[in-house]
């Protein structure tokens, strides 16, 4: 084996291991991140207190988030 050929061997092993490494390193946070976005936590539809009266809803939740949010609080 020629020491050209050699080298020109050498190059496209570390050409795909570099490939395989950059896509490695975008996809797994891209899909980590996407699965953070779809999977939140169940939002109950109802709390009752010990008295059997409601004490706030799941609509009340989303409009507690919603406010957070509108004033930058969740940062």
């Amino acid at each position: 084996m020629s020491r050209k050929s050699r080298r020109t061997s050498y190059l496209k092993k570390t050409d795909t291991s570099c490939r395989a490494r950059w896509t490695v390193q975008f996809l797994l946070p891209g899909i980590l991140a996407y699965w953070t976005y779809t999977n939140e936590p169940p939002i109950p539809s109802k709390i009752i207190g010990a008295d059997d009266q409601p004490l706030f809803t799941g609509e009340d939740v989303l409009a507690g988030r919603a406010v957070f949010r509108k004033n930058g609080l969740t940062e």
